[in-house]
Protein backbone atom coordinates (compact mmCIF):
# COMPACT_ATOMS: atom_id res chain seq x y z
CA UNK A 1 0.00 0.00 0.00
CA UNK A 2 1.12 3.62 -0.86
CA UNK A 3 1.76 6.52 1.39
CA UNK A 4 1.99 9.17 -0.80
CA UNK A 5 0.90 11.68 2.07
CA UNK A 6 3.23 14.84 1.87
CA UNK A 7 4.08 16.29 5.56
CA UNK A 8 2.80 20.12 4.75
CA UNK A 9 -0.65 18.33 3.58
CA UNK A 10 -0.78 15.98 6.71
CA UNK A 11 -0.11 18.93 8.96
CA UNK A 12 -2.25 21.60 7.21
CA UNK A 13 -4.80 19.39 7.70
CA UNK A 14 -4.15 18.80 11.84
CA UNK A 15 -4.68 21.88 12.14
CA UNK A 16 -7.81 22.51 10.20
CA UNK A 17 -8.90 19.38 12.65
CA UNK A 18 -8.09 21.57 16.23
CA UNK A 19 -10.18 24.38 14.34
CA UNK A 20 -13.58 24.87 15.66
CA UNK A 21 -14.59 25.44 12.38
CA UNK A 22 -14.07 21.64 11.34
CA UNK A 23 -15.40 20.26 14.52
CA UNK A 24 -17.18 17.58 13.96
CA UNK A 25 -15.25 16.43 10.92
CA UNK A 26 -11.95 14.87 13.06
CA UNK A 27 -12.38 11.47 11.90
CA UNK A 28 -13.31 12.64 8.30
CA UNK A 29 -9.93 14.66 8.12
CA UNK A 30 -7.86 11.59 10.10
CA UNK A 31 -8.82 9.57 6.98
CA UNK A 32 -8.74 11.34 4.26
CA UNK A 33 -5.00 12.36 4.94
CA UNK A 34 -4.47 8.51 5.71
CA UNK A 35 -5.49 7.72 2.32
CA UNK A 36 -4.84 4.25 2.13
CA UNK A 37 -8.42 3.38 4.02
CA UNK A 38 -11.44 2.13 2.55
CA UNK A 39 -13.00 5.28 3.87
CA UNK A 40 -10.39 7.53 2.62
CA UNK A 41 -12.11 8.85 -0.23
CA UNK A 42 -15.75 9.50 0.96
CA UNK A 43 -14.00 11.29 4.17
CA UNK A 44 -12.39 13.44 1.49
CA UNK A 45 -15.32 14.09 -0.43
CA UNK A 46 -17.32 15.21 3.03
CA UNK A 47 -14.15 17.34 3.60
CA UNK A 48 -14.55 19.46 0.72
CA UNK A 49 -18.35 19.04 0.51
CA UNK A 50 -18.65 20.56 4.10
CA UNK A 51 -18.06 24.15 3.06
CA UNK A 52 -15.76 24.40 5.82
CA UNK A 53 -12.64 23.88 3.33
CA UNK A 54 -11.29 27.01 1.99
CA UNK A 55 -11.54 26.94 -2.12
CA UNK A 56 -7.58 28.01 -1.84
CA UNK A 57 -6.97 24.69 0.18
CA UNK A 58 -8.79 22.46 -2.16
CA UNK A 59 -6.10 20.92 -3.71
CA UNK A 60 -4.88 18.79 -1.03
CA UNK A 61 -8.55 17.29 -0.69
CA UNK A 62 -8.40 16.28 -4.03
CA UNK A 63 -4.91 15.14 -4.11
CA UNK A 64 -5.15 13.00 -0.94
CA UNK A 65 -8.65 11.71 -2.72
CA UNK A 66 -6.36 10.87 -5.48
CA UNK A 67 -4.28 8.90 -3.74
CA UNK A 68 -6.70 7.15 -2.02
CA UNK A 69 -8.15 6.28 -5.73
CA UNK A 70 -4.82 5.10 -6.81
CA UNK A 71 -4.83 2.69 -3.73
CA UNK A 72 -8.01 1.24 -4.26
CA UNK A 73 -6.82 0.76 -7.90
CA UNK A 74 -9.23 3.13 -9.43
CA UNK A 75 -6.74 4.66 -11.52
CA UNK A 76 -9.42 7.08 -13.72
CA UNK A 77 -10.90 8.80 -10.84
CA UNK A 78 -7.27 9.10 -9.57
CA UNK A 79 -6.16 11.08 -12.47
CA UNK A 80 -9.14 13.32 -12.34
CA UNK A 81 -8.26 14.11 -8.97
CA UNK A 82 -5.02 14.79 -9.64
CA UNK A 83 -5.90 17.24 -12.51
CA UNK A 84 -8.24 19.37 -10.29
CA UNK A 85 -5.33 19.29 -7.85
CA UNK A 86 -3.09 20.68 -10.40
CA UNK A 87 -5.70 23.08 -11.84
CA UNK A 88 -6.72 24.19 -7.62
CA UNK A 89 -2.98 25.05 -7.01
CA UNK A 90 -0.15 24.93 -10.45
CA UNK A 91 2.40 25.35 -7.75
CA UNK A 92 2.17 22.46 -6.18
CA UNK A 93 4.85 19.58 -7.52
CA UNK A 94 3.87 16.52 -5.38
CA UNK A 95 0.54 16.72 -7.64
CA UNK A 96 2.49 16.46 -10.68
CA UNK A 97 4.48 13.77 -9.23
CA UNK A 98 1.61 12.10 -8.58
CA UNK A 99 -0.06 12.55 -12.18
CA UNK A 100 2.81 10.61 -13.56
CA UNK A 101 2.83 8.19 -11.42
CA UNK A 102 -1.03 7.62 -12.50
CA UNK A 103 -0.32 8.35 -16.19
CA UNK A 104 2.38 5.67 -16.13
CA UNK A 105 0.04 3.10 -14.81
CA UNK A 106 -2.54 3.84 -17.46
CA UNK A 107 0.48 3.68 -20.39
CA UNK A 108 0.43 7.60 -20.97
CA UNK A 109 4.17 7.76 -21.10
CA UNK A 110 4.57 11.05 -22.90
CA UNK A 111 2.45 12.78 -20.35
CA UNK A 112 3.84 11.04 -17.62
CA UNK A 113 7.33 12.73 -18.44
CA UNK A 114 5.79 15.93 -18.95
CA UNK A 115 4.13 15.69 -15.27
CA UNK A 116 8.09 14.99 -14.05
CA UNK A 117 9.53 17.16 -15.99
CA UNK A 118 7.18 20.05 -14.42
CA UNK A 119 7.83 18.36 -10.87
CA UNK A 120 11.50 18.80 -11.26
CA UNK A 121 10.83 22.55 -12.54
CA UNK A 122 9.13 23.35 -9.42
CA UNK A 123 10.85 21.23 -6.61
CA UNK A 124 14.41 20.87 -7.90
CA UNK A 125 17.03 17.49 -7.91
CA UNK A 126 15.47 14.78 -7.05
CA UNK A 127 17.03 11.63 -8.06
CA UNK A 128 13.79 9.62 -7.91
CA UNK A 129 12.11 11.58 -10.15
CA UNK A 130 15.57 10.95 -12.84
CA UNK A 131 15.05 7.82 -11.82
CA UNK A 132 11.22 7.33 -13.18
CA UNK A 133 12.45 9.65 -15.69
CA UNK A 134 15.11 6.65 -17.19
CA UNK A 135 12.54 3.99 -16.54
CA UNK A 136 10.09 5.81 -18.78
CA UNK A 137 13.05 6.60 -21.76
CA UNK A 138 13.39 2.51 -20.87
CA UNK A 139 10.01 1.99 -21.47
CA UNK A 140 9.33 3.87 -24.38
CA UNK A 141 12.68 1.97 -26.35
CA UNK A 142 15.03 4.62 -25.50
CA UNK A 143 17.48 2.86 -23.61
CA UNK A 144 20.18 5.52 -24.68
CA UNK A 145 18.18 8.35 -22.81
CA UNK A 146 17.43 6.34 -20.39
CA UNK A 147 21.24 5.38 -19.81
CA UNK A 148 21.91 9.13 -20.51
CA UNK A 149 19.71 10.04 -17.79
CA UNK A 150 21.28 7.64 -14.89
CA UNK A 151 24.85 8.58 -15.94
CA UNK A 152 23.62 12.72 -15.80
CA UNK A 153 22.55 11.77 -11.91
CA UNK A 154 25.71 9.78 -11.31
CA UNK A 155 27.84 11.92 -11.83
CA UNK A 156 26.27 15.25 -10.49
CA UNK A 157 27.37 15.90 -7.00
CA UNK A 158 23.86 15.77 -5.46
CA UNK A 159 23.77 11.87 -5.62
CA UNK A 160 21.45 11.04 -2.51
CA UNK A 161 20.24 7.90 -4.38
CA UNK A 162 22.99 6.17 -4.92
CA UNK A 163 21.37 2.77 -4.51
CA UNK A 164 18.30 3.59 -6.90
CA UNK A 165 20.87 4.86 -9.93
CA UNK A 166 22.52 1.43 -9.51
CA UNK A 167 19.05 -0.29 -9.43
CA UNK A 168 18.34 1.82 -12.45
CA UNK A 169 21.22 0.81 -14.44
CA UNK A 170 20.73 -2.80 -14.27
CA UNK A 171 17.38 -2.27 -15.80
CA UNK A 172 19.01 -0.45 -18.98
CA UNK A 173 18.96 -3.21 -21.99
CA UNK A 174 22.24 -1.99 -22.91
CA UNK A 175 23.64 -3.97 -19.99
CA UNK A 176 22.26 -7.24 -21.18
CA UNK A 177 25.35 -6.93 -23.22
CA UNK A 178 27.85 -6.57 -20.60
CA UNK A 179 26.46 -8.95 -18.45
CA UNK A 180 29.70 -9.03 -15.74
CA UNK A 181 28.65 -4.95 -15.00
CA UNK A 182 25.65 -6.01 -14.40
CA UNK A 183 25.98 -8.41 -12.05
CA UNK A 184 28.38 -6.18 -10.06
CA UNK A 185 25.48 -3.35 -10.02
CA UNK A 186 23.22 -5.64 -9.04
CA UNK A 187 25.42 -7.16 -6.60
CA UNK A 188 26.06 -4.14 -5.05
CA UNK A 189 22.54 -2.76 -4.70
CA UNK A 190 21.56 -6.12 -2.74
CA UNK A 191 24.15 -5.18 -0.42
CA UNK A 192 22.85 -1.79 -0.25
CA UNK A 193 19.08 -3.04 0.74
CA UNK A 194 17.61 -2.32 -2.70
CA UNK A 195 14.91 -3.74 -5.02
CA UNK A 196 15.20 -4.20 -8.42
CA UNK A 197 11.95 -3.89 -9.84
CA UNK A 198 11.31 -2.14 -13.10
CA UNK A 199 8.31 0.20 -12.20
CA UNK A 200 7.68 3.84 -10.89
CA UNK A 201 8.86 4.91 -7.40
CA UNK A 202 6.67 6.93 -5.33
CA UNK A 203 8.17 9.44 -3.48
Amino acid sequence: MVHPIRVSCLLLLQFMATSSSFGGMSKDLADCTAADRPTSAAACTRVMESGRLPRNQFYIGYYNRGWSYYNDGENDKALTDFNEAVKHNPSFPESYYSRAVIRDALGERASSLLDLDRYLELKGGSGIARINRALLFRKQGEPDRALAELQALANSSRVSHKAAVLRGHCFCPTWASSPRPAMRLETRSRRLGTTLRPTMHVL
